[in-house]
Formats: structure tokens, sequence, C-alpha cells
């Protein structure tokens, strides 16, 4: 079944188990968001979350309806991610047909693909039955989530943006957070890679006010393909269409030269002037760490039509895994054939969520030549998105992606230090904050991949040298915890909580560690003193986040030390660290004593800190 708008969705997952209504009133501000994100992080993803009473508006809101395979499955009319990118990559593998017949059953294929192609009504439409504008204009009426303590605000954080250039006929659809400055602004937040921005430049170059219209609580496809990371200039329209298999409805908004879909729970309709800009954020990010404060466009809102009964729909980012790591699921599937028709020997890829999704890929590929496993990490890094990548880990094809201990088992045993690191440099996503500069920094390819017998043998693979742990005691005033993983494995792991005031003093240590022979071989990782080392998968997100591979990695013989501590002026780092995203305890401790009226009591615990 293909849901037409959000509130057929809604049913859908009522219908499927997979919705929980929340019939307690609940507070916007930060009590969403705990409730939401207890659930998000529930086995499996637990269920959607319909809030039915929330205080100061009129509208129910929806979370986590994206949060779980199953629900992408319902959202995608059933069919998995993986059915989807095998059909898209057979409409683009087309080639040119030679005979007659091939000219004919092209000639239907097109027709096939015009069905995609969204469709015009002129009609009053659901998104337009109540039509507020000017004086009525009041954001404050929506229940737009204060998500996290320290965020600046209420922000809008699942926006369909339509935004259209003035050199072509293309309009985007972008995703963009958006915060609620007051009753009829909003704070416009596209990075400098995205395509809102791209054609916002075109407006700041001719002086032109650009219109914008943005639509909330759309057919759940609509909503992912607006995520989707799409060349510049391909239709997001199309691709909805192409999934849903039939056109997206539109209708031309009231206010603004664009079209908007006509099924949408709300539409914001206005305008942003080029020449004005404003202080947007904190905010509590997708990474787990609040992105800084910084200038962005405002979006001033002239008109806002909505359903009677609209359903607000939004999300909540934070600490993987959450909801959007199932959307990032998703395109990672969908995508995999497209990237294969420009990279044939990748196999299979996964992007772990403790690397936000551009932290880390791991890609196994049917290797044939000497050194195309660097080949392939060189094509991902200069490809669309998958350029902002920091880490890219390559194996054989053959290697199970889903075992994460066996995976990592088999790196350690397959790589040497000095042999199969690549260091460059390189841009990176705009919310990796561990580069001493915005957007720049340094990048690691790690060639895990059996060599061939026309490559050089790995000179140090089989080396076994054990570690000297006992000699720590020379060193033991500067770590509050040590831990040892894989030390059955060639190549073991050694974590070191490092004592809160000892962190300028780490190449020094690196030193005494290698002279005095502390550990002979293996990978050192300093973390901080505040990091649990026995949540593995923290730690993995802990590293991801926080190195420069360039800055924080360096080789000393058969040692590998790994920076991932807060960095300071003291390492270059100019800019501010960020704080990591946490929920407020009073407030915890408020949603702790409201689960079990809310029929959801097995969420008790967890999230909690």
């Amino acid at each position: 079944m293909i849901c037409e708008n959000l509130q057929e969705f809604v049913a859908l997952l009522e219908r499927n188990n997979e919705l929980i209504r929340v019939k307690v009133s609940v507070n916007p501000y930060l009590e969403i968001t705990e409730i939401t994100e207890r659930m998000a992080k529930s086995p499996g993803g637990g269920k959607a979350l319909l809030f039915e009473k929330v205080q100061g508006s009129d509208f129910s809101v929806l979370t986590n309806a994206f949060g779980s395979k199953k629900r992408l499955f319902l959202a995608f009319g059933g069919q998995t991610p993986d059915e989807i990118g095998k059909r898209l990559a057979q409409l683009l593998r087309r080639r040119p047909p030679e005979t007659l017949l091939e000219k004919w059953q092209m000639l239907k294929a097109a027709r096939g693909v015009n069905q995609f192609i969204p469709r015009k009504k002129t009609k009053r439409v659901p998104c337009q039955e109540i039509v507020l504008k000017e004086n009525e204009v009041d954001l404050y009426r929506l229940p737009i989530l204060h998500c996290w303590p320290k965020d600046a605000g209420p922000f809008i954080t699942l926006p369909l943006v339509f935004t259209k250039s003035l050199s072509s006929p293309w309009t985007n659809v972008g995703m963009y957070r958006l915060q609620v400055f007051d009753k009829n602004t909003l704070g416009m937040h596209w990075h400098i890679h995205k395509d809102g921005a791209h054609i916002f430049s075109e407006y700041e170059k001719a002086g032109k006010l650009m219109e914008v219209a943005v639509a909330i609580g759309c057919d759940p496809v609509l909503t992912y393909a607006a995520t989707s990371p799409l060349m510049p200039g391909m239709d997001e329209f199309f691709l909805a269409g192409f999934i849903r298999r039939k056109p997206v409805k539109i209708v031309p908004a009231t206010g603004v030269n664009l079209f908007v879909p006509a099924e949408a729970e709300f539409i914001l309709e206005g305008y942003i002037d080029p020449k004005e800009s404003r202080l947007e954020g904190p905010f509590g990010d997708h990474t787990g760490y609040y992105t800084p404060a910084d200038y962005y466009p405002v979006f001033h809102v002239k008109t806002i039509t909505h359903r009677r009964k609209a359903i607000y729909a939004t999300t909540v980012v934070g600490r993987p895994p959450m909801e959007d790591c199932y959307l990032g699921y998703a395109t990672e599937r969908i995508f995999l054939p497209l990237i294969q028709l420009l990279l044939p020997e990748i196999k299979d890829y996964r992007f772990p969520w403790e690397g936000v999704f551009h932290n880390l890929v791991i890609v196994a590929i049917n290797k044939t030549y000497p050194g195309q496993a660097a080949k392939v990490m060189h094509g991902l890094w200069g490809l669309g998105q998958l350029s902002h990548t920091k880490i890219i880990c390559v194996v054989d094809g053959e290697t199970d992606l889903n075992d994460s201990v066996s995976l990592m088992k088999r790196i350690l045993s397959s790589i040497d230090l000095e042999e199969d690191l690549y260091f460059t440099k390189g841009n990176l996503d705009a919310l990796d904050h561990a580069a001493n500069w915005p957007c720049f920094g340094g990048k690691l390819g790690i060639d895990a991949t059996e060599r061939l017998t026309t490559e050089p043998p790995r000179k140090n693979k089989n080396v076994k040298v054990e570690s000297c742990l006992d000699k720590l005691s020379l060193m033991d005033n500067c770590f509050r915890e040590v831990k040892v993983l894989f030390s059955d494995l060639p190549l073991a792991v050694y974590l070191f909580r490092v004592k809160k005031g000892e962190g300028k003093e780490l190449h020094k240590m690196r030193e005494v560690f290698w002279e005095k022979g502390i550990i002979k071989k293996g990978i050192v990782v300093f973390l901080d003193e505040e990091v649990n080392l026995a949540d593995a998968s923290y730690l993995l997100w802990k590293i991801l986040g926080n190195i420069d591979p360039i800055r924080d990695i360096s080789l000393k013989g058969n040692v590998l030390f790994v920076d991932a501590t807060k960095k300071t002026s003291f390492n270059g780092y100019l800019r501010s660290w960020p704080e990591e995203v946490q929920g407020d305890p009073v407030v915890s401790r408020r949603v702790e004593a409201k689960l079990a009226e809310m029929s959801i009591p097995y969420l008790s615990g967890i999230g909690v800190k």
C-alpha cells in the first residue's frame, strides 16, 4: 500500500502495531524529546509515537515514524530499500537501442517513466483547507519541539524546503532545520554543500528576494526523497514518484510561485532576503553534539496553510541510534546500485551508525588488480556526498559486513600498520567538529584486502609481539583506566582513559610508550576521563567523532597512536569544542513518572544517565 499522505501512513502504522498513541498531556519543551529518544534507543527502534495532547497547541505530534526497518518497509509501500535500489539501477543502465524492437521497448519504458512526473492540481486541496495570512500567521500555534536543553529555541526538524533556481527550471526539495525566531520568522540552516545553499547564492548574486515554501507532514516517500543525496538538478518529486510507482500530487502555493505537495499537513510560504542573516543555533544534532551558533538566512513566513485536523510530523536527532539512522540506512541501500555503476568492483558497503554516516564507511570489493583498494577509496572521496567521508576501510568481497565483531577482527588480522594506511586531506561534512578548520581536514584510508601475488607482501602482518602492560607503572599517574581489546589477535587495541589535565602531555606519553617498549605492537587509543570503556558502540562513536586522522594519528614502529581526546589550542584547534547532547535530568525524572500512565513502562531507564 502506497500512502498518499501522512494521515494514511499513521493509520497504516497503527494497523501493523507500529504506533503508540500517547493520550497523556506532554510538553513540547524537552519532554517529547525525552520520550522519543528512549523509544528510538529501545530494541529495534521501538514504535512510532503520536502525542495527542501537546501543551500549548491544538495539533498532535508524530515522532519516530521511520525509526525501524519494518516502518521503512511500510513507508515504501511494501518494498525494501534494496529492491528500490535495484529498480533504480535498471532504469539507469539502459543502453542505446539498436534494433526496432529495442527502440519500441525504450519508447514504452519512457512512457512508463513519464508516470513518475508530479501531477498538478488546481482545485482546493487538503493542504489548503485553512489559510492564514500576514497578521494571522503565528508559528507558536504549531507544536514545534524544543529538543535539547542547550538548543537556542524550538526547531522544525522534518521540513521539506522548496526553492527554485534562477538559472534553470529546477526546483529543489531539501531538508534543512528551521529555528523559530518569533511568530513569523525562522532561521534557514542549509550547509555550504547543500543544493538549497547553491540556489540561494544565485539570489545573492542577483540581489533578488528568494521565494520559499516549506511543507511539514508529507507522504512518507516524499519525506524520504527530501533527505536523499541526489545530484544537483535531479528532481526529488521524480524520485518519490519512482518509488511510489505513481506521481506526487502538487498544487500552486497560495502566495509564492512554487508548487507544493497537495496532501501535506502544513505549508509555510514566504521569502528570504539575501541581505539579511541572523545568528542561528546552537542545536543538538545527529552527530550527538551541539552544532555551534552561526549566521544563516532568515525565512519570513507570510502565509500558513494546513489541513483542518493536521498532524505535526517531526524527528528527534541526537547520539545514535535515533530515527535518522534508519533514513540513512535506506539511502545506503537505495544508492548502492548507482554507486556500483561508477565503481563496479564494489560488492557492498556499510555505514556504521556510530560514524553518523560521514565518519566511516566499510567497503567490500571484488579485487582483481594491484592498488584497487586505493582506487576505490579515492573514487569515493570524489563522489558527491561520499566525498565528505572521513575514514574509508576496504575489505574483500566475501567479508560479512553485518557482524561487527568478526568484521573488526578480520580487519585487525589483515592490516599492516606501515603498509596499509593512506592519509590525505579533503572536504568534510559541515558537522564534523574534529578538524581544525570547518569543512576541511584529514582523511584516512585503510586497505584490509588480501594481497594479490602481484602485490608486495605485507611486512609485519604476522609479527606477534607480547605487550608489556606490567610496565604501565611507569605512567600510572596519567591514566584512570586501561582496557585491552582483541588481545588474541596480531594487532590488539589498547584503550587508555587519560586523567584530566594530562591530555596536553600525550605527545610525551607516545614517546615513553615507544621508547620503553610498554607496548611493542598494537593500536593505542587515548580517550577522555569521562568516557565509558564498557560501551563498545559509544566508544566507536566517540573515537570516530573526535579525531582528525592527520593531526591525531601517528605511527611509531609497530604502534599506532590515536588521540581521541577533546582538542584545544594546544593541538592547533582554535574552534570551540562542542558539548555532547544530553537530556535534562529533571525532565528525565518527570518522564519516568509518566511512563506507566502512558502505557509504555518498558521505556523506563532507557537513555537515562
